[in-house]
């Protein structure tokens, strides 16, 4: 099978639901273009990770500060009160 690859910008065409190249807008040739079943894959995956995402920052886990050194920035620096 031939790479994927933009005629226009030269660099590896990504899996997307668009039909046109991620970098340089240009559109794809035919051959390259995914299936409607490959896009809803694509589509499901992308909508998976959005839940995933929202459910973390919802609880609070898994972004930035409070934990663990009791300092601002959680790590023991001295600066900001931590460890």
């Amino acid at each position: 099978m031939q790479e994927r690859i933009c005629q226009k910008c030269q660099r590896v065409l990504q899996e997307s639901v668009h039909d046109k190249c991620m970098f340089c807008g240009e559109p794809i040739p035919e051959i390259f273009k995914l299936s409607e079943i490959k896009k809803e894959k694509i589509r499901e995956k992308t909508e998976e990770r959005e839940k995933k995402r929202k459910a973390r920052k919802k609880s609070g886990d898994g972004y930035g500060g409070g934990g663990g050194g009791g300092g601002a920035c959680g790590a023991a620096c001295g600066s900001c009160g931590g460890g």
